[in-house]
């Protein structure tokens, strides 16, 4: 049996779409390799394990494929995909996945030569002052709305993500995290 998927590589400035058929061996393909999840928000951001408890990701987080299954794994997954893929994180826990190729990256999308800081606070999805607009969509994601301002020739940005949290820019230059408590 074959599957349409649709498969989108996050870039900031481009998205790479290719519609590639995929077969269970295709699919079978994927296992061993080493892919890069946690990329969405709800349900994927989060491993489900074999006794149904769930497992936050980090944010593009390499994982190593070890199964795929067309079967729920276990009765507490409420996800609609064609298939699961069952993972090991480096740290050795393993669990569960929708595969969707819509947040699996096949190559690690945070370039090795931004410091250690800016990636690990990519990794928990956080912002600092002086990243970089591409860094600071790979930190929280594409806000919900942008405001731009023009002023003596400096154009000043404000994202805008939900009540109380946003993020405003000089330039390509983060300088000012605004965030709410509950």
């Amino acid at each position: 049996m074959k599957f349409l998927l649709v498969l989108t590589i996050f870039a900031l400035n481009t998205t790479a779409i290719a519609d590639e058929y995929c077969s269970d061996g295709d699919l079978n393909k994927m296992i061993g390799q080493t892919i890069y999840i946690g990329q969405g928000k709800g349900l994927s951001d989060r491993l489900v394990t074999n006794s149904g408890s769930e497992i936050f990701l980090g944010r593009y987080e390499p994982v190593t494929v070890l199964s795929a299954s067309e079967e729920a794994p276990h009765r507490s997954i409420q996800w609609s995909e064609s298939y699961y893929i069952s993972v090991k994180r480096s740290n050795g826990e393993t669990g569960w996945y929708p595969c969707r190729l819509d947040i699996i990256a096949f190559n690690n999308p945070i370039p090795l030569n931004w410091s250690n800081k800016v990636i690990t606070l990519i990794h928990n999805r956080k912002a600092m002052i002086g990243m970089t607009k591409e860094q600071a969509t790979m930190a929280w994601g594409k806000p919900k709305r942008v405001s731009s301002n023009i002023s003596a020739g400096e154009v000043s940005e404000q994202w805008i993500y939900g009540i109380g949290n946003y993020l405003y820019f000089i330039g390509n230059k983060l300088t000012n995290i605004q965030t709410s408590r509950e």
